[in-house]
């Protein structure tokens, strides 16, 4: 059957105006409709929610249409560019929604793991874009929120350009070749509570960009921590910039309002060049060099009553760590040596109205405030139970904790509130009393950042513990709890010894000297801490010093680790560990997660001995752990999944009057199906990569096949299921159908089923022209008059050879040459190539099936070249050419019968 164009046209608009909204599933295992995002984005309605499960997907998605893609997770589902030279996500349309996506590899300049081009309106969220040339980019697109994303180890971590009104939230930007965060000629944007650090050049960049926001960022170990370049009417206020060259550098820049940012341990805290009527004022300096400025800046405000930055009660200029001028009349602003300016580094004006700490440790229970952390302990009214809070600086002493306090810093984030050891031999925090809290600070440079000693009932919270003997230390202190330190860069990270039921949870201890965690005559709980990126948790008996460290040898014979070693050394006699290890479904992409084992490393190779039946993984929980009772360096390692190949799909059935052609799809999955068995009629061709199969039936006949896909390599298994068909051929005098896709052809043109017509005098040539592999072509009844040369692998079928009559335009050439294996042609009269074939498969094309036409008038009808193999010359009419009906030159390997 024929159907109609206006028929189409109508289906087409039925489709077009069904509900939008669905949910569509991609899976890279095959488990879904889908394997390929790109494929069900194609495929999708606006309005759509496409959810992508855990896997890597290696291809480049153009997001056209205004849907929702949600991945399992960024930490499980990775999409690698195909192409290095284009984004890895690029949205071109307005309200799109991502998130839960990993995007790498788009390494190109200035290709992006997420690129927004011309898009309004949308939000990107808690994804990961790494290693691409810029993590997410931002172009003429505006009114879009960027929430929780990472962007790392990329050349620009997020780029806007040319793009405002947008709203840019906790967002992580570090370790980035150029910016973490970088504004070009983009206007009114909101930058809050982003982490821009470790970036080689800045933490946050403005260029020509004006009335943008920068609330709340952390800048820190960039090289300018913020820098605004011809950017002017913004405003910047409680930004962290710490550790920079420059804290705050601005350059052409004029207008702007800087109010209480914190600019610390910076080569200079803030630095104005060629800019001019900045008000800068309730800031927090303390820098080598805290201000440069050869330009006209305001620096101060109008003194007005309210709690400024360091706790005092009146806003007015900044606070100078520098600044040795007096506050007279009790106000906490400055009232001599004024202007300040920055030791003459400040040229035109100053700072008239400094901040004065009106004293920066406080007694909230008595009111009273302290120059020193020590001095509040000590004094006479301070008693147990009281909460004592330490403003942010630098504070130069050994705290010796003797009553049960709560002691905390106002800001709560050690990088801002720092306690250097006066005595590089003493301890900078010791506690020697019971419930003591401390929390917030960094402690470095002591014999400990933190001891304690027969002290019970602590809490010790969220510290950076660094350049230390040890970081934490607990002797004979009991029920305590250690939870969200840092404690790095020591000679020991934390060491405990005859101190027992304390509770240590989720602690980041890391490249510390000798070991990490050290635990002697103390027993304790360990959970989820994370020693040089292996997180951990554990029960034990014993002594044992433990340290996150590289593999000591090569993995394994057939195994793979997944990156993650413990050393455990120093042991006692009987000592044993009960190991438990967390990973991700992304450290054991390929592996077979269930016989996940823990193996030791003795000193020579890899070992598994000493389990007793004790190995324990929780596939749910993903947590993989061991008893162990000898020691050395421990790691999770797993065997290749066994790959079962993907089911093939797509299975279709071509029928022509004496034969019918099937073809299927590969399935999809993270090893490539290398070739299928395949069943047809009863017989098995295995092995096989071909896609398709010919077999020739009787007039009214029948064919039945099965398909299976197969590995032969590695594991050597066949897919766990088939696909399979039964069809019957047309009884003799049925005509040909052209639906479901196929390319029509009739004496004025072509055009593919639900197409546009395309109008050309070589109606058969232009439709090859246009087809691609696998395409069939459909031939109406009528006369053509063409030389018609087929280079696809195609299925050529007239409507009949009594209506459908080619003849050679040229007659010195073929009227059908072909060039490409594969190839069906049947239902054609050939006719009036009298110097040359009607059908001329040329050399090394093999695999055609040439069926059910008449030949005649030519030289020769048909002629198969010498090292043409394995073709099928069936059920033709080959009557009446000059030289020979069938000139087959390689007669042992092609079939001709009937």
């Amino acid at each position: 059957m024929i159907v109609s164009v206006g028929v189409l046209a109508v289906l087409l608009l039925a489709c077009a105006g069904m509900a939008a909204g669905d949910t569509l599933v991609v899976a890279d295992d095959g488990s879904a409709d889908f394997t390929s995002i790109q494929a069900v984005v194609d495929a999708a309605s606006a309005g759509d929610t496409i959810e992508v499960r855990g896997g890597t997907y290696v291809e480049n998605v153009d997001v056209n249409k205004r849907l929702t893609l949600i991945g399992d997770g960024a930490d499980v589902v990775t999409v690698r560019a195909e192409d290095v030279s284009d984004h890895v996500f690029e949205v071109t349309v307005d309200y799109v929604n991502i998130s839960g996506f990993t995007a790498t590899g788009a390494t190109d300049w200035p290709n992006a793991g997420f690129h927004l081009n011309g898009a309004d309106y949308c939000n990107i969220s808690d994804t990961n874009a790494s290693d691409n040339w810029n993590g997410i980019y931002l172009h003429y697109s505006s009114n879009n929120i960027l929430l929780n994303n990472t962007a790392i180890s990329n050349v620009g971590g997020i780029y806007l350009n040319y793009s405002s009104g947008n709203n840019i939230t906790n967002n992580t930007a570090i370790s980035n070749s150029w910016s973490g965060i970088d504004l070009s000629s983009s206007h009114n944007n909101r930058i809050t509570n982003n982490v821009a650090n470790a970036n080689t050049w800045n933490g946050i960049y403005l260029s020509s960009s004006s009335n943008n926001i920068l609330h709340s960022n952390l800048a820190s170990n960039n090289g300018y921590g913020i820098y605004l370049s011809s950017s002017s009417n913004n405003i910047l206020h409680s930004n962290l910039a710490s550790n920079n060259g420059h804290g705050i550098y601005l350059q052409s820049s004029s207008n702007n309002i800087l109010h209480s940012n914190f600019a610390s341990n910076n080569g200079y805290g803030i630095a104005l060049e060629s800019s001019i009527n900045n008000r800068i004022y309730n800031n927090y300096f303390n820098n080598t060099n805290n201000a440069w400025d050869r330009s006209d800046n305001i620096w101060n405000i109008t003194k007005t009553a309210e709690t400024n930055i360091i706790g005092g009660p009146y806003l007015g200029g900044n606070y100078w760590s520098d600044y040795t001028g007096n506050d007279t009349d009790g106000d906490g602003l400055g009232n001599t040596l004024l202007p300040y300016n920055s030791s003459g580094n400040i040229e035109i004006g100053g700072d008239w109205s400094p901040l004065v700490p009106v004293l920066p440790v406080h007694n909230l229970n008595t009111g009273e405030d302290f120059t020193t952390i020590q001095a509040a302990i000590d004094d006479s009214n301070t008693a147990d139970r009281h909460r004592i809070t330490v403003d942010p600086g630098t504070y130069a002493e050994n705290v010796d904790v003797t009553k049960s306090l709560t002691i905390k810093s106002i800001s709560g984030n050690p990088a801002d509130t720092i306690v250097q050891a006066a005595d590089s031999s003493d301890h900078v925090f010791e506690v020697t009393a019971n419930y003591v809290s401390i929390s917030g600070f960094t402690a470095m440079g002591g014999e400990s950042g933190i001891y304690l000693f027969y002290a019970d009932h602590c809490n010790i919270a969220d510290n950076n513990a660094s350049n230390n003997g040890y970081g934490i230390y607990l002797y004979s202190s009991i029920n305590n709890t250690l939870s969200s330190n840092t404690v790095l860069e020591n000679q020991h990270g934390i060491w405990m010894e005859s101190s027992i039921n304390n509770t240590l949870s989720s602690n980041t201890v890391s490249d510390n000297a000798w070991s990490d965690l050290h635990i002697e005559n103390s027993e304790s709980a360990f959970r989820d801490n994370t020693l040089s990126g292996t997180t951990i948790f554990f029960a034990y008996s014993g002594d044992v010093s433990l340290k996150g460290v590289g593999s000591p040898a090569a993995d394994p014979t057939g195994w793979n680790t997944i990156g993650k070693f413990i050393s455990a050394t120093g042991q006692s006699a009987g000592a044993w560990i009960f190991l438990n290890f967390s990973y991700s479904g992304s450290d054991l992409s390929g592996l077979d997660e269930s016989g996940l084992k823990v193996w030791k490393h003795n000193g020579t190779t890899w070992v598994e001995d000493g389990w007793n039946g004790t190995r324990y993984l929780d596939v749910g929980g993903n947590v993989i752990g061991v008893n162990i009772t000898s020691f050395s360096v421990f790691a999770p390692a797993a065997l290749a999944a066994t790959y079962i190949p993907p089911d093939p799909t797509g299975l279709a059935n071509t029928t022509g009057r004496y034969w019918v052609n099937y073809t299927w799809s590969a399935g999809t999955g993270n090893v490539t199906t290398e070739s299928y068995n395949v069943s047809m009629n009863e017989t098995w061709t295995n092995g096989t990569t071909e896609t398709s199969v010919n077999v020739n039936v009787a007039p009214g006949g029948w064919a039945n096949i099965t398909v299976f896909a197969y590995n032969a390599s590695g594991t050597g298994t066949l897919s766990s299921d088939s696909i399979s068909d039964n069809v019957q051929a047309p009884a003799l005098g049925e005509s040909i159908n052209c639906t479901g896709g196929d390319i029509c052809v009739n004496q004025t043109g072509w055009w593919r089923d639900g197409g546009a017509f395309n109008a050309s005098g070589t109606p058969i040539q232009a439709a090859i022209d246009s087809a691609t592999d696998g395409d069939t072509i459909c031939v109406w009844n009528g006369s053509y008059i063409e030389n018609v040369n087929v280079n696809k692998r195609l299925m050529l079928r007239g409507e009949s050879a009594d209506v459908v009559t080619v003849l050679a335009a040229n007659s010195n050439d073929h009227v059908f040459e072909v060039t490409i294996d594969n190839v069906n042609i049947s239902g054609f009269a050939v006719k009036d190539a009298t110097g040359a074939s009607g059908i001329h498969l040329g050399n090394k094309v093999d695999y055609c099936n040439l069926s059910s036409n008449n030949i005649t008038n030519n030289s020769k009808g048909i002629h198969l070249a010498p090292t043409a193999s394995g073709n099928i010359i069936n059920f033709n009419n080959i009557v009446g050419n000059s030289a020979y009906g069938i000139h087959n030159e390689n007669i042992s390997v092609n079939a001709t019968c009937n």
